[in-house]
């Protein structure tokens, strides 16, 4: 079963893909797939900070009612 991460260990593994990535050290063939999870993780993050900003706006919206 996989776990199911937080936007912060998200972000997290994407900086350290994206160290990676950047060191000019990794493999073509490993390549693909750590830009593959980092578009993964960036429709993730994206998600969740979508979700967290509709969250926001209906607690501010009963507030002002």
């Amino acid at each position: 079963m996989k776990k199911k991460i937080t936007y912060s260990e998200a972000l997290e593994e994407l900086e350290k893909l994206s160290d990676e990535m950047e060191s000019g050290k990794t493999d073509p063939d490993a390549l693909i797939e750590k830009i593959k999870r980092s578009l993964e993780l960036v429709q993730f993050c994206r998600t969740r900070l979508r979700e967290t900003e509709e969250q926001i706006q209906k607690l501010k919206d009963n507030t002002e009612e």
